[in-house]
């Protein structure tokens, strides 16, 4: 449960503040309507914008569909996901030789992590004088922890900045902020939006149990974040779906971005699987382009 005012303002701060969105612009993200990003595209109404709706599959009929979209309709925001930029980067399309993207100012990401190939990519083969913002965020507040800010640069394979008016931080297991290492991502303040309870969970139990464990009053989101000497950010994935080998954690994203980059390789799946007997092993599952071997 939500309050209205609490997801509004931070609606409006995201599109205003930190993505440029004004009146005239056209706003386009491909998402369902029970994703937080739906949320984010009806938002874009709140600064003047027009939102842009797509009822349809991302890459169809063919891969780069959702820039021929942006071209038609003179988007100037589109969000999309890493895994569609991967697509079009592994079919070998060049969305600014075949569509007029000259309306485009903001190419922006979010589901998963966005590897450094992807961010080349798209500089030299959709636009070299776009901004590519990664953020990351959860349905749970409807807003964004960490994303983009239009005065800073863009550095391959790292978020900008935490969002405006969010305390996060990047916690060791003992709850010590830690810069340069991966960490717990913690909210260590209040935000406007945070959820107020749960249905159903009249004592709050529930509710301190997701968010507030095992930090109380600190809502650990449930993801690795290192925030390098610079300030930028980097997301490698869930915590609570951490590999660990040897002693060394790391992010399913780490093995994604080496996997992913095989032209061989649509899509994959890694996990980590403990066994009775302290063994452990890292099972991968690949789904290979049609015709490949």
């Amino acid at each position: 449960m939500h309050g209205h005012g609490g997801v509004v303002l931070e609606q409006l701060k995201s599109s205003r503040l930190h993505s440029g969105v004004g009146p005239g612009d056209r706003f386009y993200w491909y998402t369902s309507t029970a994703w937080m990003m739906w949320n984010v595209v009806v938002s874009a109404l709140l600064s003047g914008a027009t939102a842009v709706l797509h009822d349809g599959a991302p890459a169809y009929p063919t891969v780069d569909a959702q820039f021929a979209l942006a071209a038609r309709l003179g988007v100037t925001h589109l969000g999309t996901s890493p895994g569609y930029l991967a697509a079009c980067q592994k079919a070998g399309v060049r969305p600014r030789d075949d569509h007029d993207l000259s309306a485009l100012r903001v190419l922006g990401c979010t589901g998963s992590p966005l590897p450094a190939a992807s961010y080349l990519w798209v500089y030299d083969a959709v636009g070299s004088d776009l901004q590519l913002t990664s953020a990351s965020g959860g349905t749970d507040v409807a807003t964004g922890f960490i994303g983009s800010s239009p005065l800073l640069p863009v550095t391959a394979g790292e978020l900008q900045r935490p969002m405006l008016g969010v305390a996060v931080a990047s916690w060791d297991e003992e709850g010590r902020p830690v810069t340069g290492e991966l960490g717990e991502l913690v909210v260590t303040e209040p935000m406007p939006s945070m959820p107020l309870h749960f249905w159903n969970d009249p004592d709050g139990a529930r509710f301190r149990a997701a968010y507030f464990e095992p930090w109380p009053g600190v809502w650990r989101h449930g993801d690795w974040l290192e925030i390098t000497e610079r300030g930028t950010c980097v997301i490698t994935g869930r915590s609570d779906s951490t590999l660990n080998r040897g002693g060394v954690r790391m992010g399913t994203a780490d093995i994604y971005a080496a996997v992913e980059s095989v032209p061989a390789v649509a899509d994959c799946v890694v996990l980590g699987v403990e066994l009775r007997d302290g063994g452990y092993w890292m099972p991968l599952f690949v789904q290979l382009v049609p015709g490949r071997s």
